[in-house]
């Protein structure tokens, strides 16, 4: 073997292990969640993998607004999901006086009703006028585009008025 064939080997060698170093890393870190679900079980797969949540909860683009002025306040929100394609097709927002009266039966200030309609940002408050110096606490229930309410995984935020 001549002396350019041996830098050429050595060459290759030091571009192999470099690319080897750089990608096998991360072909086992982005595998090991999968691989630790599926050990599990395939529905814990099919969660780790799919999944659809509602987060940011935000009142005049606040989170936990203290001193709200407006008569009707805007909420907003943010659905967030790793599926392809997902999206909101309907929402619920609901206000009450206490967390525990945050359930469309029980809600004691406003109910929206399910509206059908993908907006998230800036939807106007239409229910009773505030009183002031009170808590209010607020939610949104969700649907998806398979018609899935994802308000079991709604936070609870709070606003004073």
């Amino acid at each position: 073997m001549g002396k350019s064939q041996i830098r050429s080997t050595k060459r290759l060698a030091i571009h192999v292990s470099m690319a080897m170093t750089l990608f096998i890393p991360t072909i086992i870190s982005t595998s090991l969640p999968i691989q630790k679900a599926e050990a599990a079980g395939s529905s814990v797969a099919a969660q780790a993998i799919n999944e659809t949540k509602v987060a940011d909860l935000r009142v005049e683009y606040r989170n936990n607004p203290i001193g709200i002025d407006l008569q009707k306040p805007r909420f907003s929100w943010e659905m967030l999901s790793n599926l392809r394609g997902q999206k909101q097709t309907a929402y619920q927002l609901l206000v009450a006086t206490s967390p525990n009266k945050l359930t469309p039966d029980s809600v004691d200030i406003w109910n929206s009703g399910k509206v059908n309609s993908g907006e998230s940002n800036a939807v106007e408050y239409g229910g009773k006028a505030f009183k002031a110096s009170t808590r209010y606490y607020w939610t949104v229930n969700v649907w998806d585009k398979e018609e899935k309410n994802l308000k079991q995984l709604q936070p609870i935020l709070k606003l004073v008025y």
